[in-house]
C-alpha cells in the first residue's frame, strides 16, 4: 500500500479549509455597521474572492525572511497562514486583518488546526484603515471589488506616519495617483497574480516608497500572456453568441488599455 504524504503548502491548506466554511456567508451586522460609519465604505467590499494558489501568490510578493507581512482584508487567512507554513517561512511575522467576524473566526479555526507552525501569525478582527501598522514592511490588499472612495481611503491611510517601515504595497486594483502619491507611494510594477475567479490570472499593482528606476513603471510580459489567455477563453466559449463574444473581446481590450494607461500615467508623473 502506498501512502502519499501532502508536501505542498497549498495541499495542506486545502485539507484544512475543506473542513471549514467557505467564507461566503453574509457579513456580521457589527462589521457592516462599522463600515457604514465611514464615507469610504463600499457595497462591493463584502464580495468574497480569494487569491489562487498560495505559494504562487507569495512568490509574487518578493517577501524577505525579515519582513512583517500584512494582508488587509485577509478573509479566511489563507495567505497569512500559508506565508509561515513554507520552509523556510516567507517572512518573520504575518498579520491578517479582517473586519467581518465570521471570516475572522474561520481564520482562527484554521490557525488552531495548523498549530505551532503558524504561531507567528497574528489574526485581527479590525478595520484595515485604522489597525496598527507600525511594524509592517509589506502590505497586500485584494481590493478589486472596492469602490473608488474606499480605495482612495486605503491609499491615504498607508502614509509614512502610520507605516514607517513599509517598503512595498501590492494590490489587485490600482490606487489612484491623487491618493497614493501624497502617502508616499509610487507605482513600480504591474505583474499578474493567480486568482480564484479567473483562470487567466489578474493584474497585481506593486507600489514602493521610492520613484522607480528611470521613473518608468515596469509592465511584466506576463500581462500580455494574461490578456491573450482571456481572449482565447472568450473565443473558445461555446456558450457565447457572436454578439456576446464581440462584447467580451471589447471588454478585454478595454481592460488591457486600462492597464497600459495606468503605467503610462505614473511614468509621465514621475518626479
Amino acid at each position: 500500500i502506498s501512502i502519499r504524504i501532502m508536501t505542498t503548502v497549498d495541499e495542506q491548506l486545502h485539507a484544512i479549509f475543506a473542513k471549514l466554511p467557505d467564507g461566503s456567508a453574509t457579513p456580521d451586522s457589527r462589521a457592516v455597521a462599522a463600515a457604514e460609519k465611514s464615507c469610504a465604505s463600499s457595497i462591493g467590499q463584502w464580495t468574497y474572492g480569494e487569491v489562487g494558489t498560495v505559494e504562487a501568490t507569495l512568490s509574487k510578493l518578493d517577501l524577505h525572511s525579515s519582513d512583517v507581512f500584512v494582508d488587509l482584508g485577509s478573509g479566511r487567512g489563507r495567505l497569512v497562514l500559508g506565508a509561515l507554513m513554507q520552509s523556510p517561512a516567507a517572512c518573520s511575522k504575518s498579520i491578517g486583518v479582517e473586519l467581518d467576524m465570521n471570516r475572522h473566526n474561520i481564520a482562527l479555526q484554521a490557525a488552531s488546526l495548523l498549530g505551532a507552525r503558524t504561531k507567528s501569525c497574528e489574526l485581527r478582527c479590525d478595520d484595515m484603515l485604522a489597525t496598527k501598522l507600525d511594524d509592517a514592511t509589506v502590505v497586500f490588499c485584494n481590493n478589486v471589488v472596492f469602490g473608488q472612495n474606499l480605495n482612495d481611503a486605503l491609499a491615504s491611510s498607508l502614509h509614512a506616519g502610520r507605516c514607517p517601515l513599509l517598503r512595498s504595497v501590492i494590490t489587485t486594483a490600482p490606487l489612484h495617483h491623487s491618493a497614493a502619491k501624497p502617502s508616499g507611494l509610487c507605482l513600480h510594477k504591474i505583474s499578474t497574480f493567480p486568482v480564484g475567479w479567473s483562470n487567466a490570472g489578474h493584474p497585481a499593482y506593486h507600489y514602493g516608497r521610492q520613484v522607480p528606476t528611470n521613473g518608468k513603471v515596469y509592465v511584466d510580459p506576463a500581462i500580455e500572456d494574461m490578456i491573450s489567455a482571456m481572449q482565447s477563453q472568450c473565443l473558445n466559449n461555446e456558450e457565447l453568441s457572436n454578439l456576446g463574444r464581440d462584447g467580451c473581446l471589447t471588454r478585454i481590450s478595454a481592460f488591457a488599455a486600462q492597464i497600459r494607461d495606468e503605467a503610462a500615467a505614473w511614468t509621465s508623473r514621475a518626479d
